[in-house]
């Protein structure tokens, strides 16, 4: 849900030319469909149990269609067991959209390859190379090609273009109260928790979110996170838990949780909006979050103005880095049961081109946003926040399927803006190291998943581990259980694959 959140608070772009960072090669286009009266129904399984847009319905999906032709019957995943059922069982809709699973739907007996349809019925459709390149497999094919990607070009060509990183929003009028205590690294603030927690002792000093509170602080010591969760020291690749400053990263947690800064019923969270409810009933003073989250909780607070989150832009670690590595999140499959593929490539080659990727992202010019008055980005003419609003209309969900990363361009105006803004200029741009994937089948797919879920279990561990001591047993112990489980042949395995998909990117 944080990819959604983030795509669609960050809204906006640059209208007065062509841009380079959203060409993806081909223009607008109409399918032969859209020449005859009745719209082709293509069937679309969204692997995204938390998809709030159940039906084609809205101003943007009949937009869509009349664009198109093609109109979307909707099933949204019950959970993330069912897909793998359906492939297994090979009863298969029309298309499919995931970011899960792709290495069984990239396969010729289950999908189409989209080279195979662009050469047959979309010869205009022309994805940029590197596209291809990250999307294509060994028996040398690509059967999808997935959004919130941007090739280093697009990045330099759209300036304003923004990342989103984790956050943290504090409140400013109890910093106010505490004589406005300097802020400009992680022993301030250390320091300033330690403040609150004496001086309100009601209130917790620092809230995590589930995902981007740890991401927040992981970037701090320059941790790789959100996008990769390797990184490379002397042309060799690693895991993050073998990261050089990793363990100090882990003795900072633990120190927040053995100081009373971050509770245990916090690290216990098996969900990322328990976090929020605290936040609105005033309970915290600062908030580790995802930047989007922090402005919608401001524009939901019903406590008065004195209760806002005031979002810090400037890195606290002096090692703080952004390491983007997403090479794409999710993307759409055409099954070999589709009852139409010259229907469904035309609807991607228009869902890809500059307009379909606006309009399936902004909405309506006119009646979803409208530029700002020097033509630099889309101001919202709805509420942002305003769920019933935006899902009712089919606002930006449906531009997932297809949208660049450098279509986010947000409003200078809001604070998450500065904060995206300032992690884009220290951003490290490294798609290289989002290909290293295995597949899940794989023996090294298995170790990777096996890695993941010990580590979960394990980091709680020396987050609220008694002492500094124990917490560094606590991380040794889960290096062990790392090495048992089969770290060094996953390791081995990144570096074999990383000699390999090197020269993509030269």
């Amino acid at each position: 849900m944080v990819m959604i959140v983030a795509l669609l608070s960050g809204c906006s772009g640059n209208n007065s030319v062509q841009s380079p960072a959203l060409d993806t090669g081909t223009e607008a286009t109409s399918t032969e469909a859209s020449k005859t009266n009745e719209p082709v129904e293509l069937s679309i399984f969204v692997n995204h149990p938390w998809f709030p847009v159940k039906n084609w319905s809205g101003s943007i999906p009949e937009m869509i269609t009349e664009k198109t032709g093609v109109r979307l019957k909707v099933t949204v995943a019950a959970d993330d067991k069912q897909l793998p059922l359906m492939i297994a069982s090979g009863d298969l809709p029309d298309l499919v959209f995931t970011s899960t699973n792709l290495d069984r739907l990239a396969d010729p007996a289950v999908s189409y390859s989209w080279n195979e349809l662009i050469d047959k019925y979309a010869p205009n459709f022309k994805p940029d190379p590197i596209r291809i390149a990250i999307n294509t497999i060994s028996d040398g094919n690509f059967y999808t090609i997935r959004n919130n990607f941007a090739t280093q070009a697009e990045w330099d060509a759209n300036p304003n273009a923004i990342v989103t990183p984790g956050a943290l929003g504090i409140r400013e009028d109890l910093l106010k109260e505490l004589g406005n205590p300097e802020l400009n690294n992680l022993n301030d603030l250390e320091s300033v928790l330690g403040q609150v927690k004496a001086k309100f002792p009601d209130m917790i000093p620092l809230m995590l979110d589930k995902n981007w509170g740890y991401y927040y602080f992981k970037m701090q010591f320059g941790i790789p996170t959100i996008t990769t969760d390797l990184f490379e020291q002397d042309g060799k690749i690693s895991y993050y838990i073998n990261h050089p400053k990793i363990l100090d990263y882990y003795k900072y947690m633990n120190s927040l949780y053995r100081n009373g800064y971050i509770t245990g019923e916090n690290l216990a969270f098996s969900d990322t909006l328990r976090d929020n409810d605290y936040v609105l009933k005033g309970k915290v003073f600062a908030e580790a979050e995802n930047p989007n989250d922090i402005d919608n909780l401001n524009s939901q607070n019903t406590l008065g103005d004195n209760y806002k989150l005031t979002q810090l832009v400037n890195p606290l670690g002096s090692d703080s880095k952004f390491y983007n590595a997403s090479v794409g999140w999710s993307g759409v499959y055409i099954t070999k049961g589709n009852n139409n593929p010259e229907a469904s490539i035309k609807f991607m080659e228009y869902m890809f081109s500059d307009e379909g990727q606006k309009l399936g992202m902004w909405g309506i010019e006119g009646k979803h946003y409208k530029w700002n008055e020097d033509g630099l980005y889309p101001e919202l003419l709805y509420k942002q926040g305003d769920s019933d609003y935006i899902n009712k209309e089919g606002i930006g969900f449906w531009g997932l399927m297809s949208n660049s990363a450098a279509l986010d361009l947000a409003d200078p105006n809001t604070e998450s803006a500065h904060v995206k803004k300032a992690a884009k200029d220290n951003m490290a741009l490294v798609p290289s190291l989002g290909l290293l994937i295995p597949d899940s089948d794989s023996a090294e797919g298995v170790i990777r998943t096996k890695l993941e879920e010990m580590i979960r279990t394990e980091e709680v561990r020396i987050f609220m581990s008694a002492s500094e001591g124990a917490a560094v047993q606590a991380y040794n112990d889960l290096l062990a259980k790392a090495e048992q489980i089969g770290l060094s042949q996953y390791e081995a395995w990144l570096n074999n694959k990383y000699e390999e998909v090197k020269p993509l990117f030269n």
